[in-house]
């Protein structure tokens, strides 16, 4: 048998003999598959995650040899523990091994014997992997302190029920020894010594929990600890309160979405904000915790609360979306409906028209954009003296004056003294639960009965909102006491203890996993390719993407709709009404990015962004000949609506469907000067055609470089432009295309004239009018007027603005 130890230690043994691997990155491999026991990683994968440093060849020699060096290593066993192919690894699930990592996930629940929970939580000797410093082991470290924390919990709930002090005391101090701040292992340790009389032994541990938490956190005990003292120390339990959202009409002058759920409590934080931004006043305070904790809704609150104070304007600014840090100032510009102006940076037009403006706005999910973001806060906070930001994000934006405010879990009971069932409505965790419950469930009661098992969801889940409206959601299929089961086995959740209190990213994670695994195999396929949208989509658009065969079968366009609806159903997607005459939907990002982990997990990620590309492509070119007709404001407002979309699809073919990326960039020619960053295209343009595979001379290849030509021209480069006219005029003559040609000459005449060079571009022009006429082409020869007409002929008559061309 091979024996795995990875927690305090990384220890081998075979047949009971211990046994090294001298290479670190080989133990890291087998640690990471050993995790994992029956997945199969792609190669790449494991390459690029042990190896992010390395090229992707030579990442792909070090795997070779790290699972060679494994292999060498176990040979005395005579079995391969692995299962492996040219394309994938995974760990062999049914060799024969120990694993102590497998024996603390051991499954629990309320009713498990003491002596297996003692089993489960003598396992764990320390962290995983101590000393190994690979991205990956941070977030295992966290989720296996918090399958600890919560067994241990267990433990002593079950010790303490049972009376066995001594031991409630030993394994209390054990957890505190770890060196985290465990509120629930002190209030054990006081429950244990209030129980065999020892009161000062009792005041004492809750004196060392105060410090500690002072210490390391810089916060106060919770709620729950603080009653429980209080009530130790015969003091009545301190209680909560909920609240509502406040009702009325949004000014003009704000785009914040009105809220269709109700706001619960988070009185004490929406007033600490409050006067952080305007009692202090602080210009910039900037929301922190991790996803889930409902930084999001909170601000969203505080801003709808100060709209009379900020008369100017209040402004959600959505950067989730957003991958690109430089597109982070368009974002803000596009949220204002403001448009980059030809040579001139989109930063100064920001600037021109918030200086004098007492205004507020919300940037929302920084945290992939931090310094881009700090970056445009800075500079907008110099220049325009009252301008104030509310950010929410999971670190600190680091700008200087800036005010942080860590948004806490909501309220919750302690499951060991409830409170009568009317008190217990005060709790802010169990009115969120109960409120969502009755949204899928109308006749959702709380009762004596289920009263304790609400409490106990609730607290397991620490007060995380997102996890308690998910949670809540699946009242409608499972009974609580089903939910509360399912959360015991499945999600593996802390109820405390670790540094923050809980991992809460860990437990979004764990609550993702019940979710996914409660879909059907076609459920989980789309779900997985959904995750490709940026800013949401439509319709027409999943069924599109999602539609194809991979591991879960086939789905035909025609089952796209209903399994979107049962998405939407269960709380993994979100309907956001009729945009522009389309329905448009959206994922939380914390559910977008754990559903891109399955996609790289089921190896569909490259299948699903090539039909994404194609499919903006197409939607691009059925757009450009409409923004010239009489239905251009829908088509306009369509494109608007994807623009995420659009730059993630033109991202991805960069390093894959170069053409695809041709076609799509030229047809968004148009679209772009009239709403978009045009040097933003043009760069990703002039990228393209540098790809071996834009090479070839081809009608496409003119077009785009035509397209690069003006898109420079319009950022002043005109000497640029003219070459890259130039090389798509020779193309066009090379394949005989008459009215590409005649139109790459009013381009090429437009750029000269730009250059003060007008007799020669009005020459130009006039060859690309008679192309036009020689082939009928009426636009064509409308444009060419146009252009001859605006065409000055002398240095002295003003130079031409370039026209919006059709390219």
């Amino acid at each position: 048998m091979l024996e795995i130890r990875l927690l305090g230690q990384f220890d081998l043994r075979l047949d009971h003999h211990p046994i090294e691997i001298p290479s670190r990155p080989a133990q890291s491999l087998l640690a990471y598959l050993a995790l994992r026991p029956g997945i199969a990683y792609r190669r790449e994968r494991l390459a690029g995650l042990l190896w992010p440093d390395a090229t992707e060849a030579n990442a792909r020699s070090y795997l070779r040899q790290a699972l060679w060096r494994i292999r060498k290593v176990l040979e005395p066993g005579k079995r391969d523990y692995f299962i492996a192919d040219d394309f994938t690894i995974a760990f062999d699930a049914d060799a024969d091994y120990l694993l102590d990592v497998a024996i603390l996930e051991q499954e629990v629940s309320t009713d498990t014997p003491i002596d297996e929970l003692l089993r489960c939580v003598q396992a764990y000797q320390g962290e995983l992997l101590p000393g190994f410093y690979d991205e990956w082991v941070e977030p295992e470290r966290e989720r296996l302190q918090a399958i600890y924390a919560h067994k241990l919990t267990l433990l002593l709930d079950r010790l303490m029920a049972e009376q066995r002090w001594s031991e409630v005391v030993e394994w209390a101090k054990r957890w505190i020894a770890l060196g985290t701040v465990p509120e629930p292992a002190y209030r054990a340790l006081m429950m244990a010594y209030t129980a065999t009389g020892d009161r000062s032994s009792m005041a004492a541990a809750y004196q060392r929990c105060v410090e500690a938490l002072q210490r390391e956190l810089a916060v106060e005990p919770s709620e729950v600890t603080r009653a429980l003292y209080e009530q130790l120390s015969r003091s009545e339990p301190a209680t909560g309160a909920g609240r509502s959202p406040i009702e009325h009409k949004p000014p003009a002058n704000t785009n914040l979405p009105r809220q269709l759920t109700t706001f619960i409590g988070r009185e004490r934080e929406i007033a600490e904000v409050k006067h952080l931004l305007d009692a202090t006043p602080a210009r910039l305070v900037t929301l922190t915790g991790t996803g889930g904790c409902g930084k999001t809704r909170l601000s969203l609150q505080v801003e709808e609360e100060l709209l009379s104070h900020y008369p100017q304007g209040v402004w959600l600014i959505e950067l989730a979306p957003v991958a690109d840090p430089a597109l982070v100032p368009q974002a803000v510009a596009a949220t204002l409906g403001l448009r980059e102006e030809s040579g001139r940076p989109i930063s100064a037009t920001l600037i021109d028209y918030l200086r004098g403006r007492k205004a507020l706005l919300l940037l929302d999910n920084c945290e992939h954009l931090i310094a881009a973001s700090a970056q445009l806060v800075e500079s907008l906070l110099h220049a325009c003296p009252d301008l104030t930001f509310l950010a929410s994000s999971r670190e600190q934006l680091g700008v200087a004056g800036e005010t942080a405010f860590r948004v806490p879990s909501l309220s919750t009971p302690d499951l060991r003294q409830l409170p009568p069932l009317e008190a217990l409505l005060q709790y802010e965790a169990i009115r969120l639960f109960v409120d969502r419950a009755r949204l899928a469930l109308p006749e959702f009661t709380v009762t004596s009965e289920n009263a304790n098992v609400i409490a106990q969801i609730c607290h397991r889940l620490d007060g995380i909102p997102l996890a308690i409206e998910l949670a809540a959601a699946r009242v409608a299929v499972l009974g609580v006491e089903q939910i509360a089961a399912r959360l015991s086995n499945v999600f593996r959740l802390l109820t405390g203890g670790s540094r923050t209190a809980l991992p809460r990213q860990q437990t979004l994670r764990a609550m993702m996993d019940w979710s996914y695994n409660l879909l059907s195999e076609a459920e989980r396929a789309l779900l997985r390719r959904l995750a490709v949208f940026a800013g949401g989509w439509t319709l027409e658009a999943a069924e599109a993407i999602g539609s194809d065969e991979d591991a879960a079968g086939m789905i035909q366009p025609d089952d796209v709709l209903d399994l979107l609806t049962q998405l939407v159903n269960k709380s993994l997607v979100i309907a956001e009404g009729v945009q522009h005459d389309r329905v448009r939907y959206r994922l939380l990002e914390t559910i977008r990015q754990y559903a891109r982990e399955k996609m790289l997990d089921f190896c569909d990620m490259d299948g699903v962004w090539d039909r994404h590309l194609e499919y903006f492509a197409r939607l691009a070119e059925r757009a450009e000949p409409e923004l010239r007709g009489p239905q251009q404001v829908l088509w306009l407002n369509r494109l608007k609506d994807e623009m995420d979309n659009l730059r993630a699809a033109l991202d991805w073919s960069l390093d894959s469907y170069v053409e695809a990326g041709l076609r799509l960039a030229s047809a968004l020619y148009e679209f772009t000067t009239r709403y978009g960053s045009i040097s933003a295209l043009a760069e990703r343009l002039m990228q393209l055609l540098k790809q071996p595979a834009a090479q070839v001379h081809t009608v496409l290849r003119a077009k785009a470089l035509e397209t690069a030509a003006n898109l420079i021209s319009w950022g002043g480069d005109r000497a640029e432009s003219r070459t890259l006219a130039e090389a798509s005029l020779e193309i066009y003559r090379e394949l005989g295309d008459v009215r590409g040609e005649a139109h790459c000459l009013d381009t090429l005449g437009t750029i000269m004239c730009l250059m003060d060079q007008y007799e020669a571009g009005r020459l130009l022009v006039l060859e690309s009018l008679r192309l036009y006429r020689a082939v009928g082409d009426q636009e064509g020869i409308a444009t060419a007027l146009l252009d001859l007409a605006a065409s000055p002929t002398t240095k002295t008559q003003p130079a031409p603005a370039l026209t919006c061309r059709n390219v």
